[in-house]
C-alpha cells in the first residue's frame, strides 16, 4: 500500500474505502498494523501504547473480519465500514 502524498501522510476514510472497495487492502489487514502499535499487553510495548488505556482485541479484530467479509460480498455497510477509529477514555460512552 502507497503511502499519501503530502506532508501527513494519512488516509483519509475516503481512501480507506476507495482501498477496501478496489480489494488492494482489507480491514482486517489495517487492525493487524495498527494493533501492535496502540496495546499495552505486548512486549515491547507498541510506540503509542501509552495513549490507550485498554484495546479490547477480540471485539476488534471480530469486527475488522466482519468488515473484510462484506467488502469481500460487495456489500458494505457504508463509506466508514472497516475504517479504524479510536474512542479515547476522556469520551463518556454509554
Amino acid at each position: 500500500m502507497q503511502r499519501r502524498k503530502g506532508d501527513n501522510h494519512y488516509y483519509t476514510s475516503a481512501d480507506y474505502h476507495a482501498l477496501y472497495t478496489s480489494g488492494e487492502l482489507t480491514p482486517l489487514a489495517v487492525v493487524e498494523t495498527l494493533l501492535p502499535l496502540v496495546r499495552r499487553d505486548v512486549t515491547p510495548a507498541g510506540k503509542h501504547s501509552t495513549a490507550f488505556l485498554e484495546s479490547q482485541v477480540d471485539i476488534i479484530r471480530a469486527a475488522a473480519e466482519a468488515s473484510t467479509e462484506r467488502y469481500k460480498n460487495g456489500q458494505p455497510l457504508g463509506p466508514l465500514d472497516g475504517v479504524p477509529v479510536a474512542v479515547k477514555d476522556e469520551v463518556h460512552i454509554t
